[in-house]
C-alpha cells in the first residue's frame, strides 16, 4: 500500500468512524485543553491496523456484553504526532475537514498561546463535533422535483434490478466535490 493510499484510507475511516477533538480537563489552578485524534470500532482487527500503520494506542474501550459487541479505541494524543496525521489526510477528507482544520490550528499553538485562544478553538470543536437530534430524511413531502421520493430500485430478488433514467442521469452527472 502506497503513502498516498495509506492515507487516503485512514481519512476514510476518520470520516466515517474517527473523532477529532479537543478536551477541557479542569486541574486545581486552571482548565488544561488536550488534543485528540480517535477512531472506536467493534473491529479489533482495524484497530490494530490502524496502530501498526500509523502510531498511537489501542486498548478496550466497552466490554461485551449479551446485547453488544466489545468496542476498542485507536487513539493518538501526541500534538506533533496528530499534526503530521492531519497535514497526510487533511487533502482527503470530506465529511470532517473542518474539525481537522480547526485541530491542526489547535495542536500548531505555540506553548506559550493565550488560554482565550485554546478555549475559543475547543469551543469551534465542540460546535462542530456537535450531533443534535437528527436530521429526518423522509422525502416524501417535499416541493423539491429533483429529489429522489421513492426507490430508483425496482425489480425482485429473482431478477436483475432496473433503474430509473433520470436517476441514471444523476449517478452520471459529475459530483461538485470530487471535481475540484
Amino acid at each position: 500500500m502506497s503513502d498516498k493510499t495509506k492515507y487516503i484510507y485512514l481519512a476514510g475511516i476518520l470520516d466515517g468512524e474517527g473523532c477529532l477533538s479537543v478536551t477541557a480537563g479542569q486541574k486545581p489552578t486552571c482548565i488544561n485543553y488536550n488534543s485528540t485524534m480517535q477512531v472506536q470500532n467493534t473491529s479489533k482487527e482495524l484497530i490494530d491496523i490502524l496502530q501498526a500503520k500509523f502510531g498511537g494506542s489501542t486498548y478496550l474501550s466497552k466490554k461485551q456484553t449479551q446485547t453488544t459487541k466489545a468496542a476498542y479505541m485507536w487513539r493518538v494524543l501526541k500534538k506533533k504526532h496528530i499534526e503530521l496525521l492531519l497535514l497526510a489526510t487533511l487533502p482527503y477528507l470530506i465529511v470532517k475537514k473542518e474539525q481537522a482544520k480547526v485541530l491542526l490550528e489547535f495542536v500548531r499553538l505555540p506553548r506559550e498561546a493565550a488560554v482565550e485562544t485554546r478555549k475559543n478553538l475547543y469551543e469551534r470543536l465542540r460546535k462542530l463535533n456537535f450531533r443534535g437530534v437528527s436530521v429526518e430524511t423522509n422525502t416524501q413531502d417535499t416541493s423539491c422535483p429533483d429529489v429522489m421520493r421513492e426507490s430508483v430500485l425496482t425489480g425482485d430478488s429473482e431478477s436483475e434490478p432496473s433503474v430509473n433514467s433520470v436517476v441514471l442521469d444523476m449517478i452520471k452527472a459529475p459530483i461538485p466535490w470530487l471535481t475540484k
